[in-house]
């Protein structure tokens, strides 16, 4: 094997590694790049698609859903009772669905507020966002069932992290 390629530095599984700051990077550039549209166009849906890559980078660099996540599932005597096995996982889909609902409000009233060329370049960016949240919630949700799987624990972890 490449020794390259054995150093743990990067690992995508590795935190703070070089695949995770170069995620981080590429988010900064996206907020900055939206950022630098509404700055020159006024337009708020830029505005609003920049606060989605800044909670990204957030939750990315900090771990915020797992950590609202817990504090939900500790919060919730219900997810204790139906989600016995899964308690955390409950409670970040908690986080994830209110986050959505802000979010949604959030991208309504900006799309409202905008013109129609913005929106259509808009609603391209959140239809592709959604898609890539969707995926890595649903591969979140698959790695958390297949824990302990030996080989498809490893291969939907790998997926998981490189996105």
């Amino acid at each position: 094997m490449n020794t390259f390629l054995a150093d743990d530095r990067f690992s995508i599984e590795r935190d703070r590694g070089l695949s995770e700051v170069y995620e981080y990077l590429k988010t900064v550039f996206c907020v900055v790049g939206l950022a630098a549209c509404y700055k020159m166009t006024s337009q708020p849906v830029y505005a609003a698609l920049s606060s989605i890559f800044v909670w990204v980078l957030l939750d990315n660099a900090f771990g915020l859903h797992e950590y609202l996540g817990a504090m939900a599932a500790g919060s919730f005597d219900t997810a204790h009772r139906l989600f016995a096995s899964a308690p955390q996982a409950f409670g970040e889909v908690t986080v994830f669905a209110g986050l959505g609902l802000i979010i949604a409000v959030t991208m309504s009233t900006a799309y409202r507020r905008s013109g129609p060329e913005h929106r259509a370049l808009a609603g391209v960016c959140l239809g592709t966002i959604v898609v890539l949240a969707g995926f890595g919630v649903g591969v979140d949700m698959l790695h958390a069932m297949v824990a302990g799987w030996a080989w498809f624990d490893r291969a939907v972890g790998t997926i998981e992290d490189g996105g």
